[in-house]
């Protein structure tokens, strides 16, 4: 950084935020608002004039309102933000220094979760969730797709004419296309949801596109109370989100999918050798998908006699 130069973090943010690399990131929202909170504290300030302290004094403000796991996540995009600033000549060594000090907060394998969410949960929050949190429900469910590609799937992702959604490798976390089958139930969905000439986005709620990260968690957290469903990451086996994608992963082990395929349909990594040499094709997720979700029918299915038989027992 130049001697005379008088950037602030809220001028930082502002340019940081307006780059084209970082409007694109499907974290983009999320990002925005990590670093309203850091310019709520900072925002007037030069930059290179906030000291370590003062900044292991904020994590632990925050640490009152959010989890560990969370402030980690923070603490990274405020770092990636610094350094995008130092390959740029906003800030100088000095300034990114102090922010590669701040150390995570969560304990190592603390970020790990391993709920997820049974068959008879599943269908409980389907008759309590509201139309648009069902329809979230079923797509999550039957594709895998984390939350907030949900959130914001495009109708041009939508693959009709060959029966896939196609994400674009900007609208992934792994940076790469992504392809998955529409199964009947995933087009169901599709089909009952209106294509609205002012919206882009597939799921929407009073016309508009759910713009907060926390993607439906206030619907999503009533429902849960309603079907008896734990609910989010502060509870003893809280259900989340995000959770469901865990789910459908595991759901496809118990189906007997290879895990190259599983790795396809959820964007995962081939490892080893497979990533140079498996060529994974529209044919061959289409048998993956048609594979799971007879799986899927057949054990809700059988939540579903289980229930009855259930009820007739104590009739």
């Amino acid at each position: 950084m130049l001697p005379d130069s008088k950037l602030t973090y809220n001028e930082l943010s502002e340019w940081y935020l307006g780059l084209g690399s970082v409007k694109n990131l499907a974290s983009y929202e999320r990002i925005k608002i990590v670093l309203k909170h850091f310019k709520e504290k900072f925002g007037n300030r030069v930059a290179g004039t906030v000291t370590q302290a003062e900044l292991e004094d904020y994590q632990a403000e925050r640490l009152k309102e959010i989890m560990p796991t969370t402030l980690d996540t923070e603490t990274i995009t405020i770092k990636t933000m610094s350094n995008k600033c130092f390959e740029n000549d906003k800030v100088d060594a000095r300034t990114l220094k102090t922010f590669r000090r701040l150390k995570r907060k969560a304990k190592p394998g603390a970020h790990i979760r391993r709920r997820t969410l049974a068959l008879d949960e599943y269908k409980r929050l389907l008759t309590t969730a509201p139309t648009y949190l069902k329809n979230i429900l079923v797509f999550l469910m039957n594709t895998g797709c984390r939350p907030g590609e949900a959130r914001n799937l495009k109708w041009s992702y939508v693959d009709r004419k060959e029966g896939f959604i196609r994400f674009p490798e900007e609208a992934v976390k792994e940076n790469k296309p992504k392809s998955i089958p529409i199964n009947h139930h995933v087009k169901r969905v599709l089909d009952s949801i209106p294509r609205l000439l002012h919206c882009e986005y597939v799921f929407i709620h009073n016309g508009l596109r759910f713009r907060n990260p926390k993607f439906a968690r206030w619907a999503f957290e009533s429902s849960c109370n309603r079907a008896g469903v734990s609910f989010g990451r502060k509870k003893d086996d809280g259900l989340t989100l995000h959770d469901i994608r865990r789910t459908a992963k595991t759901n496809m082990v118990r189906a007997g999918i290879a895990d190259i395929y599983r790795n396809a349909l959820l964007g995962h990594a081939m490892e080893g050798m497979d990533k140079y040499y498996v060529i994974v094709s529209d044919a061959d997720l289409r048998r993956a998908m048609t594979q799971y979700t007879e799986w899927l029918e057949a054990e809700l299915q059988n939540v579903d006699q289980t229930v009855d038989q259930t009820a007739a027992a104590k009739t």
